[in-house]
């Protein structure tokens, strides 16, 4: 086939779609890539996150446990006298007023 053989509007025509078609695809493309690398930065993000809280929970989800084992040797304790309110300040003003009445220094 000779040059002069070919319909050269035809395939000018032809050829500049299909530059302008490769154009396209190709934007089509990067910005998918880049919505995906976008998407992956919002996955990880938001998974850390809720690794982060599941991790909470399940902290707060032990000590509920821990409270629920030891709360009634607590009450017992407290009843005793063990835990509770701390009478220092009642021990000192006992003790001041003994080393009062006996002068000591």
């Amino acid at each position: 086939m000779r040059r002069e053989d070919f319909d050269w509007p035809v395939v000018r025509f032809s050829f500049t779609i299909f530059i302008v078609l490769l154009l396209i695809s190709s934007a089509l493309v990067t910005g998918s890539l880049m919505f995906k690398k976008d998407m992956l930065k919002e996955y990880t993000m938001n998974k850390s996150r809720f690794n982060s809280i599941s991790q909470k929970y399940l902290t707060v989800d032990e000590d509920e446990e821990i409270i629920r084992q030891y709360y009634p040797e607590f009450i017992t304790l407290y009843k005793k006298g063990f835990v509770g309110r701390e009478h220092r300040l009642n021990w000192i003003e006992t003790l001041r007023a003994s080393s009062e009445r006996v002068k000591l220094p």
